[in-house]
């Protein structure tokens, strides 16, 4: 399940996921908001909460994600998440965002918004 959510500051694209996420699921809640967003805004600061029973389902995900990853809109990505692995891998995946990221636990999600918002 991924979903978008509105509550994380202004000018912060917000988003939520937890379970199986799918690469067509992926393609039909985020990308069109995210192609919106991009329309109305010059920078790309996304705060993702991640569950702790996050998992990507195998499928097309390079078509999905259509060169979201290289977008020179990026200027933060905020992770929140109790789950080690994911902070443990995020460093690795810093590697391929043009974005500042920064990881932050479940209980520091308002330090999670200040930092991406700012």
């Amino acid at each position: 399940m991924i979903e978008l959510v509105d509550d994380v500051g202004h000018g912060v694209f917000g988003l939520r996921a937890g379970g199986l996420v799918t690469p067509e699921e992926y393609s039909a809640v985020v990308r069109p908001a995210l192609d919106s967003w991009l329309t109305t805004t010059e920078s790309l600061r996304v705060l993702a909460s991640v569950d702790h029973d996050f998992a990507y389902a195998e499928g097309d995900w390079r078509s999905a994600s259509d060169g979201v990853l290289q977008r020179p809109e990026w200027e933060r990505l905020g992770v929140v998440t109790d789950a080690g692995w994911l902070r443990r891998m995020a460093p690795v995946g810093s590697m391929f965002v043009p974005a500042r990221l920064k990881t932050f636990r479940t209980d520091r999600l308002d330090d999670a918004i200040a930092w991406v918002g700012r």
